[in-house]
Formats: C-alpha cells, sequence, structure tokens
C-alpha cells in the first residue's frame, strides 16, 4: 500500500478497496496516485460504514478542499 502522504498534488488520488492487480493496476497508477487497501485482505473481513469510509477518503488526501475543482472536472 502506498503511503498517504506521499501522493502528488497534481494528480488524482485513486483509494482502491477491492482486490486489483495486473494490468488494469498498472493503468490506473499511469493516471492517478494509487492507494491500494484492500478490504478483503484484512482479519478478519473489514467492512466500512459511510462515516469510517470518508475517514479514509481524507487519510488519502483524496478531499482535500484544493483538488475539489480539478476533481469535478475529470
Amino acid at each position: 500500500m502506498q503511503d498517504p502522504g506521499a501522493v502528488s498534488d497534481s494528480r488524482p488520488v485513486a483509494l482502491v478497496t477491492a482486490p486489483f492487480r495486473g494490468p488494469g493496476l498498472e493503468r490506473l497508477r499511469e493516471v492517478a496516485d494509487v492507494v491500494l487497501d484492500p478490504w478483503i485482505d484484512q482479519v478478519p473481513l473489514r467492512i466500512w460504514d459511510g462515516a469510517k469510509l470518508a475517514e479514509r477518503v481524507r487519510e488519502t488526501g483524496r478531499d482535500d478542499p484544493r483538488r475539489r475543482g480539478r476533481l469535478r472536472d475529470g
């Protein structure tokens, strides 16, 4: 998993909570900073409610107000 503090200010951030690998993951990494955090890799399995998912999104920097305008344009 990529450190959320390492994301770039100029690229979108993709929080991926599903198992993901191969060419699709590599393609996503070409266009976004990827934070891999698959729920299925947790023991016991982790299912986030809305509040916990929002907290995790904030941790990645995806919810940074400086990014909002650009993300809507995407």
